[in-house]
């Protein structure tokens, strides 16, 4: 086959290299399936659905958070954080990696133990998908343990009021002679240079 002839692909050839790129890229690549929304429908549309999964995910990373907390999955959703582009491929990537290891597509239908087998397994797969698992971990810990949606910053899961001057003990929250933890001056007039 010479050059030229090779030059002169048919439409139908075309499509179908083309296609066969497209679902090799789709299937293989998660910052592809996630930048072209190559992910089930469902999780796209659903928010409910993507909730539930991402409420399980919370029960998981975050084990013994009361069913009764306010928001366990705000956080993804929240704008400021960059996560919430990606929740809809997150959950989707939960409860496939759930029918991967477990034969069960729903991640929130596992149990505790076959939860943290998945989790552990997206964390751990490296690339974009890891660094997306572990992302999310951080978040979520993050906002649960930090009272982030308190404005007093009370985190009442871990019996912590926040600290709001004059509502709480002062010593609870610091040393009564400080100074003495403090490394001399060296100078007069308190700069140490």
């Amino acid at each position: 086959m010479s050059v030229s002839s090779s030059a002169n692909w048919s439409r139908r050839e075309l499509l179908r290299s083309g296609s066969a790129l497209l679902a090799l890229a789709v299937t293989g690549c998660a910052p592809a399936r996630i930048v072209l929304g190559a992910y089930p429908a469902p999780f796209k549309r659903d928010a409910e659905l993507t909730d539930r999964v991402l409420r399980a995910f919370v029960d998981t990373v975050v084990p013994g958070l009361p069913r009764s907390e306010p928001h366990p999955v705000r956080v993804f959703s929240d704008d400021f954080f960059p996560f919430a582009r990606f929740r809809g491929y997150f959950a989707s990537d939960l409860c496939r990696r759930a029918g991967d290891l477990s034969g069960v597509d729903a991640f929130d239908r596992l149990t505790p133990a076959q939860r943290t087998r998945v989790v552990r397994a997206g964390s751990e797969s490296g690339g974009v998908t890891g660094q997306l698992y572990t992302g999310a971990i951080v978040l979520v810990q993050a906002a649960t343990y930090g009272g982030i949606y308190d404005a007093a910053g009370d985190v009442p899961f871990i019996d912590f009021q926040g600290f709001r001057y004059g509502a709480s003990d002062p010593g609870a929250c610091s040393y009564p002679d400080p100074h003495s933890f403090l490394a001399p001056t060296l100078a007069r007039d308190g700069n140490p240079a």
